[in-house]
């Protein structure tokens, strides 16, 4: 469930899902992709008028994804 409150940033973060800036990590025994972001700039070519609101909202999804995408990875 979304509150209301947060959809349009919810839609946001969907509508950029694939958007994420990644490095790969390599040592003698592993490879993994560290997650450092979303690309800001397809956000901003994505939704050029989105609120600042809605981008800091974006940025706290931001955050708490990445944190668990690299907790995943590693």
């Amino acid at each position: 469930m979304v509150w209301p409150e947060n959809w349009d940033i919810v839609v946001a973060f969907l509508a950029v899902a694939t958007q994420w800036n990644a490095v790969c990590m390599a040592t003698m025994s592993s490879v993994r992709l560290h997650w450092l972001g979303l690309n800001y700039a397809a956000v901003r070519a994505r939704f050029p008028a989105m609120s600042e609101a809605t981008f800091q909202g974006l940025q706290i999804m931001e955050v708490a994804a990445r944190a668990e995408l690299n907790s995943a990875n590693g």
